[in-house]
Protein backbone atom coordinates (compact mmCIF):
# COMPACT_ATOMS: atom_id res chain seq x y z
CA UNK A 1 0.00 0.00 0.00
CA UNK A 2 1.20 3.32 -0.95
CA UNK A 3 0.52 6.40 1.19
CA UNK A 4 2.74 10.12 0.81
CA UNK A 5 2.64 10.38 5.23
CA UNK A 6 5.31 8.86 7.18
CA UNK A 7 3.55 7.28 9.98
CA UNK A 8 0.40 5.30 10.53
CA UNK A 9 -2.04 4.60 13.43
CA UNK A 10 -3.36 1.49 14.66
CA UNK A 11 -7.21 1.59 15.62
CA UNK A 12 -8.99 -0.61 18.14
CA UNK A 13 -6.91 -3.83 20.03
CA UNK A 14 -4.40 -3.04 22.77
CA UNK A 15 -2.53 -0.61 20.64
CA UNK A 16 -5.26 1.95 20.08
CA UNK A 17 -4.14 5.64 19.39
CA UNK A 18 -0.48 4.15 19.50
CA UNK A 19 1.84 5.17 16.40
CA UNK A 20 3.54 2.51 13.83
CA UNK A 21 6.37 4.40 11.64
CA UNK A 22 6.90 3.30 7.69
CA UNK A 23 10.61 1.35 7.15
CA UNK A 24 10.72 1.40 3.29
CA UNK A 25 8.91 2.58 0.11
CA UNK A 26 5.35 0.45 0.80
CA UNK A 27 3.39 0.09 4.09
CA UNK A 28 2.86 -4.02 4.86
CA UNK A 29 -0.90 -4.77 4.27
CA UNK A 30 -1.48 -6.75 7.18
CA UNK A 31 0.94 -6.52 10.87
CA UNK A 32 1.23 -9.14 13.43
CA UNK A 33 1.97 -7.66 16.40
CA UNK A 34 2.79 -9.11 20.04
CA UNK A 35 1.12 -7.97 22.76
CA UNK A 36 0.99 -9.81 26.36
CA UNK A 37 1.21 -12.61 25.53
CA UNK A 38 -0.99 -12.76 22.22
CA UNK A 39 -0.26 -11.90 18.93
CA UNK A 40 -2.82 -9.47 17.30
CA UNK A 41 -4.00 -9.06 13.89
CA UNK A 42 -3.64 -4.96 12.32
CA UNK A 43 -5.28 -4.68 8.34
CA UNK A 44 -4.39 -1.61 6.53
CA UNK A 45 -6.95 0.70 4.84
CA UNK A 46 -7.14 4.77 4.14
CA UNK A 47 -7.99 7.04 6.52
CA UNK A 48 -10.16 9.78 5.60
CA UNK A 49 -7.17 12.17 4.96
CA UNK A 50 -5.43 9.47 2.93
CA UNK A 51 -3.18 8.23 5.66
CA UNK A 52 -2.95 4.76 6.38
CA UNK A 53 -4.62 3.49 9.09
CA UNK A 54 -4.21 -0.43 10.77
CA UNK A 55 -7.63 -1.40 11.70
CA UNK A 56 -7.66 -4.34 14.86
CA UNK A 57 -8.94 -7.80 13.41
CA UNK A 58 -8.99 -9.78 16.90
CA UNK A 59 -6.15 -12.33 18.29
CA UNK A 60 -4.83 -14.53 15.70
CA UNK A 61 -2.47 -16.44 18.32
CA UNK A 62 -0.78 -17.13 21.47
CA UNK A 63 3.09 -16.69 21.88
CA UNK A 64 4.55 -19.57 22.71
CA UNK A 65 7.61 -19.02 25.76
CA UNK A 66 10.59 -21.23 25.80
Amino acid sequence: MTSPFEQAEFVGGPLDGQVFERRGGRWPRRLEMPVNGYVHLYVAGMGRMGQVVYRHRGRVATEVVT
